[in-house]
C-alpha cells in the first residue's frame, strides 16, 4: 500500500514538473517529512528536495504555506502540490501537501512552513521547520 502511494506521488510530481520545470525530472532525491521537524538534511547541487507533510484541509480548515523561505540562491522553489486522497508517508488520515525544491549552489538554508486556516484571525494548526544544507555534486557523505 505504501508502495502504491509512493509511486502514485512520483507520477503526480513527475507530471507536475515536466509541466512546469522541464522535462529532466525524477522522484525527489531526498524525502522530508514531519518525522524530520526541526531537524537537518543534505542534498547536493542539482538534486531535489521534497518536504511531505500531511494535510487533511477537508477535516481541518487548515492549509500549509512559507512562512521562512529558504535563500533562492541556495534552494530553489519549483512546485507545491496539495493530494487530498493520499496518505502521508507516516500514515493517518488521507491528505498530503508536497513542496518541491531544486538544490541550486552550496550553502545552508532553512526552510519553515506554517499550517493555518484562512480566515481572519488565521489559527495555526502546526509548524514545520527543516536546515537544508547543499553541497557539491560529489561532497555529499
Amino acid at each position: 500500500m505504501v508502495r502504491k502511494t509512493m509511486v502514485t506521488v512520483a507520477v503526480l510530481l513527475a507530471v507536475v514538473m515536466w509541466l512546469f520545470g522541464g522535462c529532466s525530472y525524477r522522484y525527489p532525491d531526498v524525502v522530508v517529512t514531519k518525522l524530520d521537524r526541526d531537524g537537518a538534511v543534505r542534498v547536493a547541487v542539482g538534486k531535489y528536495l521534497a518536504i511531505m507533510l500531511p494535510g487533511d484541509y477537508e477535516a481541518t480548515g487548515c492549509q500549509w504555506a512559507d512562512e521562512d523561505g529558504p535563500d533562492w540562491d541556495v534552494l530553489r522553489p519549483r512546485v507545491s502540490i496539495y493530494s487530498p486522497r493520499a496518505r502521508p508517508l507516516e500514515g493517518g488520515e488521507p491528505g498530503r501537501y508536497a513542496d518541491v525544491y531544486l538544490a541550486v549552489s552550496p550553502g545552508v538554508t532553512r526552510i519553515g512552513l506554517v499550517q493555518k486556516t484562512g480566515g481572519y484571525p488565521a489559527r495555526v494548526c502546526d509548524r514545520f521547520a527543516v536546515e537544508v544544507e547543499v553541497v557539491g555534486r560529489f561532497d555529499l557523505r
